[in-house]
């Protein structure tokens, strides 16, 4: 209850400080002293035992790495074919004429990559996620909103990204039943963070 209850009030702290001041405006030190109590109470909630147990075996080691593309995805919308480019042919006059404009939907590939987004880096191997912040409490919800809701448990990140992280990115590759749907939940078990100022929880990946 105590670990419940100290990220609901940091959520709700962050929310009002972000809604009181103008949101470009507000930065790190904002919220670093919310963080630094949230710390604490995390502490006590797991009885401070910070130390991570050893990073569980797997069969497949590539399951600790990110999937780059997107694996399973739809290509067609309501009986309209989804384009795919690449970010170098897409500009912005084309993009707002042929598919803004026009409220067609497509699929740009490599804007990350473009723009040299640093979080691709490091999100790109799970494990120095749970090395450097494994130990931090998060609220997880289990099961689709709609279907086989589990409610939110609050546990430790490192327990996150092992017990559905990790079995999601073994399934990303796994062959696809013909008549599966995009949002089919059936190789592995869904659970997200939702609600939750993890980057505020956590300053550190904000950079």
């Amino acid at each position: 209850r105590m670990g419940q209850l100290a990220l609901a009030l940091f959520n709700l702290s962050v929310s009002s400080i972000l809604a009181a001041a103008d949101v470009c405006a507000a930065d790190e030190e904002d919220t670093q002293w919310i963080s630094g109590l949230l710390a604490l109470a995390e502490a006590c909630f797991l009885n401070k035992q910070l130390s991570l147990p050893p990073t569980p075996p797997l069969l497949d080691a590539s399951a600790w790495e990110v999937p780059r593309s997107a694996g399973f995805t739809k290509s067609v919308l309501n009986g309209t074919q989804i384009q795919t480019v690449d970010v170098a042919s897409m500009s912005a006059a084309r993009f707002f004429s042929e598919h803004l404009r026009r409220a067609e939907p497509v699929v740009i590939k490599g804007h990350l990559e473009e723009e040299q987004w640093e979080a691709l880096s490091y999100f790109s191997d799970l494990r120095r996620l749970r090395r450097e912040h494994g130990s931090r409490l998060v609220p997880v919800t289990r099961g689709s909103p709609l279907v086989d809701y589990g409610g939110v448990s609050y546990v430790p990140l490192s327990r996150f990204i092992e017990e559905y992280l990790l079995p999601s990115n073994a399934a990303h590759e796994a062959p696809v039943r013909a008549d599966a749907d995009a949002d089919d939940n059936t190789r592995c078990a869904v659970a997200y963070m939702s609600q939750h100022h993890l980057f505020h929880q956590i300053p550190e990946l904000q950079r």
